[in-house]
């Protein structure tokens, strides 16, 4: 399980502290934030929407667990992804193998179907 690290991915002021800034600095604030705006709509992006738990909030470490949670998870399904993708090829390639190496006659015609099988759920799938 690859360990889940914490980041840091924004940057978020709190309005009550930003009243405290000079006009002159609302102004670049203001300014920064609608560039930022622009570029993600012309990436088409979406508006960003957050939400933010202040680290002397009781949920801080709650939400925390759950963003942990989710990202091993999704790192774990990541891992199985790719053995799955390894043994699926392997599979393919050993039935085809087997099916070339069968004498001519039942036994063979049945390798065949079941590699053949093979390859069309793993197409189905991919």
């Amino acid at each position: 399980m690859a360990d889940f690290k914490r980041e840091k991915r924004y940057y978020v002021l709190k309005l009550s502290d930003i009243q405290h800034l000079s006009r002159d600095d609302h102004a670049k604030l203001l300014s920064i934030g609608v560039k930022a705006d622009q570029f993600r709509q012309q990436h088409g992006k979406q508006d960003l929407e957050c939400v933010v738990v202040e680290s002397d909030w009781p949920e801080y470490e709650i939400v925390w667990s759950l963003i942990e949670a989710r990202e091993t998870a999704k790192s774990e399904v990541q891992k199985l992804k790719s053995i799955f993708h390894r043994l699926r090829n392997e599979t393919e390639k050993a039935a085809h193998a087997y099916a070339v190496a069968c004498d001519v006659g039942p036994e063979r015609l049945f390798a065949f179907e079941v590699y053949d099988r093979i390859r069309h759920v793993i197409r189905k799938f991919y």
